[in-house]
C-alpha cells in the first residue's frame, strides 16, 4: 500500500503560495512503478518515485488554464477527474481539460493533433502504437507514431 499525505505534497508547494489544499483527481503508474497524481488543487501532476521522494512532474501551482510549455512554464487546468496512460517512450496521455494533453519525460506539455479532434474524454488508454479514448457515445482512435 503506498500512502500519500497532504504535507507530503505541500512541501513541494512555492512559500508564496501559503495554504496548499491537495485534491487528487487521478492516478496512474508508469513501466518504472512511479506513481503520478494529478492534483486539481495545484493543477499539477506529482510523481512519487520508487523511492517514495515527491516531485512536481509538470504543470506549475499558479496555473489556471491551458498552456503548452516547457517544465515549469506549460499550465493544466485540468478539472474533475484525470484520466492518464503512458506510451512505450515515456510520454503521457491525460485527459480532464477537455481536450488530451501529451507530457514528455522531462515535463514538457503540448496539445497534440489527434485524428478525433478535441472532444471531451471520460477515459483515455494506450495499446499497441493507438491512442484510445471514450466519450459518452463512442470510442474513438487514433494511432500515435512512437
Amino acid at each position: 500500500m503506498i500512502t500519500v499525505e497532504q504535507s507530503d505534497v505541500a512541501k513541494l508547494a512555492p512559500p508564496a503560495r501559503g495554504l496548499y489544499g491537495y485534491f487528487p483527481a487521478g492516478l496512474a503508474f508508469d513501466g518504472a512503478g512511479n506513481l503520478y497524481i494529478a492534483d486539481q488543487e495545484s493543477h499539477t501532476i506529482l510523481k512519487r518515485d520508487t523511492l517514495g521522494r515527491f516531485s512536481v512532474f509538470a504543470g506549475t501551482f499558479d496555473g489556471d488554464g491551458n498552456a503548452d510549455g516547457a517544465p515549469g512554464k506549460g499550465r493544466l487546468g485540468f478539472e474533475g477527474p484525470v484520466h492518464m496512460t503512458f506510451a512505450p517512450n515515456g510520454d503521457m496521455y491525460l485527459t480532464g481539460s477537455g481536450k488530451v494533453r501529451k507530457i514528455a519525460p522531462d515535463g514538457t506539455i503540448s496539445t497534440p493533433v489527434l485524428a478525433w479532434g478535441y472532444p471531451s474524454l471520460a477515459s483515455i488508454v494506450y495499446s499497441q502504437k493507438r491512442l484510445l479514448g471514450m466519450t459518452a457515445f463512442a470510442v474513438l482512435e487514433t494511432s500515435l507514431q512512437q
